[in-house]
């Protein structure tokens, strides 16, 4: 919901988006819903990148990967894609790799585990 109304703010008040931010964090005060800015910020960003016709992704990993891995994976995007990488230490080891929230790449340690003690039962 104020993913929503954020884009349509934006879209309709451009040339002040330094002034409509402000107002969109004075109103998540008001609300009490500071907390959740992280996720808004995060939708906006989904959306806008679709509409321009690129791709989110995410990078998941059980360490903060050095940039020289993250380039790597870049140089695998297209113009356009927007590259969020995230810190989950449950992953034990590996990366994963989300692309518009349906494809996944799960080269992790959680999950090598995870495919080996199902195929013993």
């Amino acid at each position: 919901m104020y993913a929503r109304a954020l884009l349509e703010v934006l879209k309709t008040e451009p040339k002040d988006k330094e002034a409509v931010m402000r107002q969109f964090v004075a109103l998540l005060q008001r609300t009490g819903d500071v907390k959740k800015g992280q996720k808004i910020i995060e939708a906006v960003e989904r959306k806008l990148t679709k509409e321009a016709g690129g791709r989110y992704v995410e990078i998941q990993s059980a360490r903060k990967l050095p940039r020289e891995s993250i380039v790597s994976f870049e140089e695998f995007m297209k113009k356009g894609d927007r590259v969020a990488t995230r810190v989950h230490p449950e992953l034990i080891a590996g990366v994963r790799v989300i692309i518009d929230d349906s494809w996944v790449v799960d080269a992790t340690l959680r999950a090598r585990l995870q495919k080996l003690f199902t195929n013993e039962h």
